[in-house]
């Protein structure tokens, strides 16, 4: 890897402009962090879903964290955050690598120049789609662009084919492959739709931790980055301390269940609730309308577990509409599910109240044929 690609910064620090984050250490924390879910947390029903095997999946998700900033390595998005790291930029000048923008040049969203990049370089679509949703949103009309025109059209916010840009983003394409553990990119397999969903919100999700300076602090711009701390990550992690999940048992099977988890005995309507999940082939939809007062929270918290324990699904993402039904409902919700032994699976510290974009729930890449 040339030496240049150190210099490429990925954060800054607003209060301080001694601290930064170089951009391969933002890759590597995020492949760690992302290589912890895909092995710990996710369920093994989650591959069974996207169906492929749990290796293979670690091995995409780790391609993914790794190259899912790779539009921060252009001239735009360098020159912009260089104004709050005036050292770094200086560094970046002595070594040739040119950031003389202006502020109409610097106008390009690092998601969409990643997804942009990937496909100019041959990359399939699925995997440039998710790079370029990584921040919640598909791109807009993204499936009609000419990568290859947007990187001639934009060779300034880009880099010039011939420059130290193309070379640097050719090198980090190609060290994100070896450390995924691909020889090429041909052998990154198509992703289903479906699979493309569920590896875009882990890479969210891994994205957002490691981006959290708390747990990946920031250093100094006069220290050496290498080698680079491979104790990051899983320091990190031992340190959020996510939860693991519930447990698989057969309580749901015992006569006296509802009681057991709610301190009175289910009605019509909560046992009808009770039998749709016990029955159910495979994991899916159930609706509940009923009155004010028949126990809907209850029916549902009960049907969620049974399903969890039929499926290995181990967690529930309880949405409510607002921040004040969340707090009343937090922790009944959290003392009534999923117990093992005396230890509930979810305490009020993993319970949130979610929020997610409603265009994530429509297909990133629609070209994709099984």
């Amino acid at each position: 890897m040339i030496p240049e690609i150190r210099l490429l910064a990925a954060k800054a620090s607003k209060e301080n402009d001694n601290l930064w984050l170089p951009l391969l250490d933002h890759l590597k924390d995020t492949a760690g962090v992302i290589e912890y879910l895909a092995s710990r947390w996710l369920p093994g029903s989650v591959y069974d879903e996207m169906e492929i095997s749990r290796k293979e999946g670690i091995r995409l998700a780790k391609l993914l964290a790794l190259l899912h900033d790779i539009g921060k390595g252009i001239p735009a998005f360098q020159t912009r955050i260089l104004e709050q790291l005036p050292d770094i930029r200086c560094f970046q000048e002595s070594a040739g690598i040119e950031t003389n923008l202006n502020k109409t040049q610097m106008d390009i969203k690092h998601a969409h120049a990643g997804a942009v990049l990937l496909r100019a370089m041959g990359y399939p679509e699925s995997v440039a789609a998710i790079v370029g949703a990584h921040h919640g949103s598909p791109e807009p009309n993204n499936m009609d662009d000419d990568a290859i025109d947007e990187l001639t059209l934009e060779r300034k916010k880009y880099g010039d084919k011939k420059s130290i840009w193309r070379k640097m983003q050719e090198e980090l394409l190609k060290w994100a492959l070896e450390e995924a553990g691909y020889s090429e990119k041909e052998e990154i397999s198509g992703i289903s739709e479906a699979a493309q969903m569920l590896f875009c919100g882990l890479l969210i999700m891994a994205d957002w931790i490691a981006s959290n300076s708390y747990y990946f602090p920031l250093l100094s711009v006069t220290d050496d980055p290498e080698p680079y701390d491979n104790n990051r990550s899983r320091n990190a992690m031992r340190h959020l301390n996510l939860s693991d999940g519930c447990l698989m048992g057969s309580a749901w099977k015992q006569e006296d269940f509802f009681e057991e988890r709610f301190h009175f005995t289910a009605n019509r309507v909560q046992k009808e609730m009770y039998g749709v999940a016990a029955r159910m082939e495979k994991p899916g939809l159930i609706i509940l309308e009923a009155p004010m007062g028949e126990g809907k929270t209850e029916a549902a918290l009960a049907a969620a577990e049974i399903l969890m324990n039929r499926f290995d699904l181990k967690g529930i993402a309880f949405f409510l509409p607002s921040q004040a039904t969340t707090n009343s409902a937090c922790l009944n919700s959290s003392n009534a599910c999923c117990p093992v032994g005396n230890k509930p699976f979810a305490t009020t510290t993993h319970l949130y109240l979610l929020i997610i974009p409603l265009s994530f729930l429509f297909p990133i890449d629609p070209s994709y044929n099984r």
